[in-house]
């Protein structure tokens, strides 16, 4: 899954960041393996999602959100989802 898929409040751990255009501004941005996410707004039609990561508020647009693959950061992960 990529965060793009991800919903507000989701705790997610990236696994690896897609070759692309933006891949070494997020990886410079801290978009690294093992990185933990938290989502805290996706736009209702898709375009941008709002996140934090090591400690800071970062707004992402589709298509870099997009090389971002994620998993839950808990073992439960989608069961705890509303």
């Amino acid at each position: 899954m990529t965060l793009m898929d991800a919903k507000v409040g989701d705790r997610l751990i990236i696994t690896k960041v897609d070759e692309g255009t933006a891949r070494r501004r997020l990886l410079d941005f801290g978009f690294t393996s093992g990185a933990e996410v938290r989502v805290f707004n996706v736009a209702p039609f898709g375009g941008t999602v709002l996140v934090a990561i090591r400690g800071y508020v970062l707004a992402l647009r589709e298509y870099a959100g997009e090389l971002i693959h994620v998993r839950y950061a808990d073992a439960a992960g989608e069961e705890n989802r509303g």
